[in-house]
């Protein structure tokens, strides 16, 4: 045997162990890669759910304010009308939170989809208000928008939570620093 023939066999371990470590390494990015594209996801999920339940905050707010303006200047023939429009408006409202909360469930865990979907629920609860006077409406709306927003709080804290917000914006802090 000559020494390129030696060379060879010796060369076949070397190459054989580099083309292995090559392709360990591509898996090993190409799951990384997948496991930052679908936090990225999850992130993006959860900036779309929060939006849309400070849209329903503002909306109810909204709500309460013109429910003030109604009850202290409107026509007794009017105001039901004006109440029902309040009223759809902000059940759509809650359509698309519930809506938006459906879409990125996949996303998350199954008690944190379950915490937001028990919230959405919670928002369509039956109210009786035959006969109640426009300042108890106006009460009850005040101490609703001042409940939902606790729970509406607990639930994208707890999603914020699961994703570990904290300890990444503490690390990126301190690589900042």
């Amino acid at each position: 045997m000559t020494i390129s023939e030696y060379t060879q066999i010796f060369a076949l371990p070397f190459v054989s162990i580099s083309a292995l470590l090559a392709i360990r390494t591509f898996n090993r990015n190409k799951k990384q890669e997948l496991e930052n594209h679908l936090y990225k996801i999850r992130l993006d999920a959860l900036s779309n759910i929060a939006f849309e339940l400070d849209n329903f905050f503002i909306i109810l707010s909204r709500g309460i304010i013109q429910l003030q303006i109604i009850s202290t200047n409107s026509i007794q023939s009017d105001v039901s009308n004006k109440l029902e429009e309040l009223s759809s408006n902000v059940d759509e409202q809650i359509f698309k939170c519930h809506s938006m909360i459906v879409k990125y469930s996949v996303y998350f865990t199954e008690e944190s989809t379950q915490n937001l979907l028990n919230f959405t629920n919670n928002l369509l609860g039956e109210t009786e208000n035959d006969g109640d006077s426009l300042q108890t409406i106006l009460e009850w709306a005040n101490k609703y928008y001042d409940s939902q927003l606790i729970l509406s709080n607990k639930s994208i804290d707890a999603l914020r939570e699961e994703l570990h917000l904290e300890k990444i914006h503490s690390t990126l802090y301190k690589r900042l620093k």
